[in-house]
This record gives C-alpha cells, structure tokens and sequence, in this order.
C-alpha cells in the first residue's frame, strides 16, 4: 500500500510538469473587511476548470486556450465575472461584497456545506447562531454534535467523541496551535468564542496528509483577522457570559487588529442565586461557592505590498471554582480547581510567482491544572460580651493536599502549496515539535496537635501552632520530541477526483525513537451530476496520552507521553460512501466505516485516578478496540425552511487482557444509536425561528451486581459491603433525548445592528441522568439507583449590539 502511493504520487506530478496552460493567481477578499476568503472557488466557465482559495485566501489556476472568464463566488457574497487574457494573466485579485447576505442568518447551501476536502465539514458562527443555545452561547463545538459521527458526551460535556475513539483523540488546532484542554465551566461551554472565529473545519475521517498526531478527527479553528478597512466591534450580554470585540485597521488597508474579550456572569447571577436557594432549603450560612472563567482573543495582520502577510494571534483563557464551608465549631473544607490555556502562534505566507504557496509558523501552546482540597479544624475565638468568630489563619489540625500539573508545547512548521496545473494540486511539509511535560506535582500537609490546643479559646489565650509533616510526590518531568514530513497531491482527471498523501513521523521518548509511515488515500468518482462515491484508507498515530487526577467528584486532565514501556497509540480506517445533491436544495449522504486502534489505555480494576502516585504506568493496563458504523445524512439546504436530520448507527469495543477476564467490552461512549433533527425558518430578513431534537443511546456503565457485608467467624457483621460487579459496561443510562428552541430577532439601526435572541433549553424539561449511584430507600428498605441531572429546563435571553 505504501510502495503504489509512492509510486501515483512521483507518476502524477511528473506528468503534470509537461503540461503548458495560463497561470491565474491572486487572492480573494472581503470588500468591506479586508480579511482574505479560505474556500472561495473560482471556476473558468470557458474550460471548465476550477480551484478553491486556500485557508489564506490564495488561489492558483491554470486554464487552457488564450483567454477564461473567470467566475469567483462565496457563499453569502456577490458573485463576480472577470474576462482574462494571456497579457492580463498572473497576478489577479478579487474583492467580493458581502451586501447580498440576509442579515445575519445565512440560509444557503452552506447550511450543512460539505467541503472540498474529501470527509470534510465546514462551520461559521453566523450559521451556528441560526440553532438554538445552551443559556444563549452560540459554540461552535455543540454545534458539530448535530452532524453525524460526531457524538457527545451527554449535558455538561463539550467534547466530542469520533467514530468510537475519546475525547484525547481529537486534534484541536486553533490557528495552528495544538489545544491540550477546550472545556469550560466543566465541560458545559468550549473555550471557542464565536465572536472571534472566522471558520471551523473538522474531518471524521479521510484525514490529509498534513495532519498528524490524533486517532480520531482533525478540528482546524481560526480566528478572524480584524478589518482592515474600518472600525467595528459587537457587545453581548447573556444569563452565562458577556462578550465585547472591537476590530479596526491600525494601518488603513495594511495592518489590523482583533480584540475579543469574553468573562463569565456566573460569579455575578448564578452561583449567588444557587447559594441563595441552598441556603434557604439547608438554613446553611456557612456555604461559599465562586466560579470564574474568561477568554481573551488578539490578533495582529499586516499584508505587505507584495501581498506578504505576517500575523500574530494570541488566546488566553482560564477556569476557577472554589466551594468552602466553615461551620460554628471551626470545621472547615475547601476545595478549590483551576486549569487553562495560552495558545499563541506567529506566522508569515509568502506566494513564490504564480504557483507556489508557503507559510512558516511558529506556535506556543501551554495547559495547566491544579487543584486544592483541604479538611482543616480552626481555632473558634469566643468573644465574652456574646458571638464568635471564626481563625482561619490559625489551624488546630487536619491536612490539605494540592496537585498541579502542566504541559508546554512548542511548534516549527512549513507548509508549501504547488498548484502544478488544474489536476495536480501537491502539498508538502514538515512540523517539529518539542513537548515539556509535568505530569503532577502534589504536596500534602498534616497538622498535628499533640494535646496543647482545644477547639475554642477565648481572647487573650495563648496559641500554640501545631506540627506541620509535609509530603511531597512528584512525578518525572520529561521532554519529547516529535517531527513528522509529509507530501499529498489532490489530484482531478474528468470525473475521478483523490488525495494521495504519505505522512513519515519521528517521536522520540527518551533514548526510544517510534518511527512511523501514514499512508493516506482519498477517492471519488462522480458518476453523474450530483451523485459521487467516495472511499478512503487512513492510518493515524498518536504519541501522547490522556489519564485523570481524581478528588471527589471533579477530575483535572493529565497528558502523559508515549514512553518505552508504554507506546504511541495507532489506528486504521477505512470507510466507503455515496452522496447525491438534487433539486437544488436536497442533499443525502451515507457513509460507512471501520477502524481498528491498538495502544489503548485504561485503568487497572480498582484505579480511578493517579491518586498521588508518580509510577503512572503501573496504574494502566495496555489494550486494543475496534470501531465501525454507518451515518446518514439528509439536508436541505435552503430555502425559507432549512435544516437536516442527521442519523448514525455505530459500536465502539475495546478489548484488555487483565480487564473483564480477557472479553471484550463496550467503551463508555459507545452509543449505538444518535440522532438529531435540525429546523431553521427564516421567517423574514429580521427574524429566525429554530428548533433541534437530539436523542441517543445511554452510555454504557459499570454496577455493582450485589453487595455482600464482612461477617465474623460468629456471623455477626463487621465491616462494609463487598461489592460484586458483573462484566465491564455491562449496564446502560437511560438514553438521553432533549429538545431546544429559540428565535433571534435583528434590527439593523443609524448606528448599528440590535440582536435579541430568546430560547429555551430541554424544553420539556427531560431528566438525562448525568450521574446515578445506588442507594437504599428509607421507607421500603430495598436498593434503587439514584439519578442526578444538572440541565433541566433553562430559558435564555442574549442582547447583542453590532457597530
């Protein structure tokens, strides 16, 4: 397989190099922004050839005969005709205008838009703001959980899980750089603020030789570059959180800023109504909650009069929550968690002549954890005219433990793109990375009282601080590198269309070195107009690693490296599937899959989490799994009514030698069954009605089949029960189903554009479990499973200003 990709490859291109045509190239831009149009396909309605603008708007076309008239579009702008001869040939740009776009609501074959990438799918925030929100957040991630094979993890999870791989096994990139953690508020919101992306792209499959380093998907995030032509910016305010942007030329047609600020509004209205209704119920006024996360996006562009452009983006985002109780007597507990994220990237593109395209890029990324739990008794001053209060800065005893942990990631890539001719479009690279790993570091004190306190002093009495012991565990720092070329050429001739590619990585851990060759092949054949088959053959690795830092019930993500006892993971798909597009508007898709992965890791029976251990990889046991399935896909695509019913049958099994006795089992989000129903009606141009309907299987679930109580010798009950569990995920949630609703109403004013958008979330108010547990019921004495549910009914309202 790898020796004939080799050989189509060097055929092609050589090939290719013997043909003589007219060179078109350019770039194409928004004529009121400035900011350079990925995707924009230009097509010689002469000859019939065409291209697409590359993620940086640069295109490149050759065209037989003296003269094409070229027609270059976008969806949601004008389309425009250009008459070019073989003496105006060479460097021709293109400046579409944006004024045909119905307000804010693009109801177009964009609304579900396939991609030119083979196995690839495209989203805007305008068209995520057209569906209905989680409390009025339009995020693009929740988004992508509407299309099939991409699933969710139920409410309060905003990652995705792909054709049967988890939520460690997606490639996040946001302009370039690799994202070790997108969730906040545990996973309710992702870090991605619509307001400052311009695109988002995910491949399921079919993956391109560019990509490397995840199993399951590729998700390509890129931030808006800011207008270059004048100033503008938005301010919204919702029950979750408030946004401001403001974009502007720094240098009028030359350089431009992006400037976008998000914090929550929880810290402000939710916790402090939630602490309110605790109290109330429990008449606790003890109780201390506080959570806080923000984001903050910046971007700098500069295009240069050769058409150069130099960018600079930056995104810093951080999560905190706290829960502290002290009571009368001086018990206090605490517990306190932080993690975020800084991503920034540099980067230049540079167009050598009519043909060749590059950029360099130079990108920083950097995740951190902590988390800080403690279980402490104070000193209670009684003060003798009446009252008390409270010494937290004197401890009679307890502990406290605090774990931090941290990844630094540092990036070099190049990337050149040689459009040879109308059917050969070659792509070639190389990406070497340098990864800092701090897997955890933990200290854990005990305070000690050996007798010379009490519980409570009175004013003037003498303190005597307890011992401290301190216990420190820290586990191995280490570096890895990682490198990988690559070569891909997408390839046209008539009616068969592919993306032959080979990927060579390097991942060096220590003193071992994992080599690996990713063949990639992509293929499909247009039988008539509108109808294609498609099929493509990927292997994938990845060198890193995810595990969890467990304290009750939150968890903080700890990446670990490949090692030479513990390898890379790798994974092989193949999938095959037909998509026809007719009468305009209607589309369907269906495709099938099946992928193998070796190099899982799970925790052994009884492990949880690291629990403080610095020997990570006794805590693992190493496996393999398997995956397949089908999805369906029907759409249309506009239209004053739009939307799409997207359906997918699929199983994930994974199989470990010393886990349920050597069988295999279902992972945990192995849902058979997803599907989803997506309504948009545009009413008029100032008002958008939409609805969707999500349902899937329950995730699979590990219970206790029995308890046994510890008996003595003489039968009498000493101890706890023994649980007894039956095979791995054995048991199933009840299946999770919802249905949201919204409208968004738009006036455009003298001085800018008024935006209310009002909804609701689980409109009726269904009861997915989140978590369940056993328990005894008080009154018939017989066990039950209790459910706990975090997201019923939430109404929304969301207020946005455009200038």
């Amino acid at each position: 397989m790898k020796r004939s990709l080799v050989v189509i490859l060097l055929f092609t291109i050589s090939c290719s190099l013997f043909s003589q045509k007219i060179s078109i190239s350019g770039y194409v831009t928004d004529a009121k922004t400035g900011e350079r149009l990925m995707d924009a396909v230009i097509v010689d309605t002469l000859s019939k050839a065409g291209t697409y603008a590359n993620e940086h708007g640069f295109y490149s076309l050759s065209v037989s005969g003296d003269s094409a008239v070229l027609e270059v579009s976008y969806i949601g702008y004008s389309t425009i005709y250009r008459t070019v001869g073989k003496v105006g040939a060479g460097n021709v740009n293109f400046a579409l205008d944006p004024s045909i776009m119905l307000g804010e609501v693009v109801v177009s074959d964009k609304s579900i838009p396939i991609d030119k990438d083979m196995g690839a799918l495209s989203l805007t925030p305008t068209e995520a703001r057209t569906l209905p929100s989680l409390a009025g957040e339009h995020d693009l991630i929740r988004t992508m959980q509407l299309l099939p094979g991409i699933g969710s993890g139920g409410d309060g999870n905003s990652n995705i899980f792909v054709r049967g791989g988890d939520d460690s096994q997606n490639l996040i990139l946001l302009d370039g750089v690799q994202l070790y953690g997108i969730n906040h508020v545990y996973g309710f919101l992702s870090i991605f603020n619509g307001n400052a992306l311009s695109r988002l792209k995910v491949y399921s499959g079919g993956f391109p030789a560019r990509y490397s380093g995840r199993l399951s998907s590729v998700v390509d995030v890129r931030t808006r570059d800011g207008n270059r032509n004048g100033y503008h910016g938005n301010v919204s305010v919702g029950l979750v959180s408030a946004n401001v942007l403001v974009e502007g030329p720094i240098w009028k047609g030359r350089t431009s800023f992006m400037v976008s600020l998000r914090r929550t509004m929880l810290d402000l209205t939710g916790f402090p109504i939630v602490m309110a209704i605790m109290k109330k119920i429990q008449n606790d006024e003890k109780l201390r909650l506080s959570y806080y996360f923000y984001d903050i996006n910046l971007k700098l562009s500069h295009t240069c009069k050769n058409d150069d452009k130099i960018a600079l983006s930056f995104y810093m985002g951080d999560d905190r929550y706290l829960a502290e109780q002290v009571e009368d007597f001086g018990s206090g507990h605490k517990t306190v968690h932080k993690w975020g994220n800084i991503a920034t990237n540099a980067s230049w593109t540079h167009a050598y002549g009519k043909k060749l395209f590059s950029e360099l890029s130079l990108s920083y990324g950097r995740y951190r954890g902590k988390m800080y739990e403690s279980n402490l008794l104070y000193y209670v001053n009684y003060i003798p005219w009446g009252g008390i209060r409270i010494l937290t800065d004197s401890i009679i005893k307890g502990n406290d433990s605090e774990f931090t942990n941290s990844l630094n990631d540092v990036m070099l890539r190049m990337d050149w793109d040689w459009k040879i001719d109308s059917h050969n479009y070659v792509r070639f690279g190389f990406n070497n990375q340098s990864v800092f790993f701090n897997p955890g570091n933990t200290v854990i004190h005990n305070y000690v009282d050996w007798g010379n306190n009490s519980s409570a002093i009175a004013i003037g009495d003498i303190y005597t601080k307890p011992e401290t012991q301190e216990e420190i565990r820290n586990m191995p720092k280490t570096i890895s590198g990682d490198g990988y070329v690559y070569v891909e050429d997408e390839m046209k001739y008539g009616r068969f269309e592919a993306n032959v590619g080979l990927n060579f990585s390097c991942y060096l851990a220590g003193k071992k070195i994992y080599p690996k060759v990713q063949p990639r092949l992509q293929m499909k054949v247009n039988a008539a107009e509108g109808l294609s088959f498609l099929a493509s053959y990927t292997e994938m690795t990845q060198n890193v690693h995810l595990l969890s830092q467990n304290t009750m019930d939150l968890s903080l993500d700890v990446w670990l490296p490949s090692t030479a006892t513990i390898k890379p993971m790798s994974a092989r798909q193949v999938a095959a599937g037909v998509d026809w597009q007719f009468a305009r508007q209607f589309g369907i898709s269906l495709e099938g899959y099946y992928k193998t992965m070796s190099n899982l890791l799970e925790y052994k029976d009884g492990v949880n989490g690291l629990n403080r251990q610095t020997d990570w990889e006794s805590l693992v046991e190493v496996g393999k799994g398997h995956a397949y399935g089908v999805e369906f896909l029907f759409k249309k695509k506009s239209g004053v009514v739009s939307g799409w019913i997207s359906y997918a049958y699929s199983r994930s099994i994974r199989q470990f030698d010393n886990l349920n006795r050597g069988q295999a089992f279902p992972y945990r989000y192995d849902r058979p069954h997803n599907l989803s129903v997506v309504a948009i009606w545009n009413v008029c141009d100032w008002v958008n009605i939409s609805a969707t309907w999500v349902y899937y299987t329950g995730a699979a679930y590990t219970m206790p089949a029995t308890y046994y109580p510890v008996l003595s010798p003489d039968g009498d009950v000493i101890g706890g029960n023994i649980k007894e569990y039956p095979a791995r995920n054995s048991f199933r949630m009840p299946d999770y189903h919802r249905l949201d609703v919204s409208a968004s109403f738009t006036k455009k004013k003298k001085h800018g554009t008024n935006v209310w958008s009002v909804g609701v979330y689980n409109l009726y108010n269904r009861k997915n479990p989140y978590y369940m547990y056993p328990s005894t019921n008080e009154i018939t004495g017989k066990s039950e499973l209790v459910y706990m549910c975090i997201l019923p009914l939430i109404p929304f309202v969301n207020y946005e200003f455009k200038f």
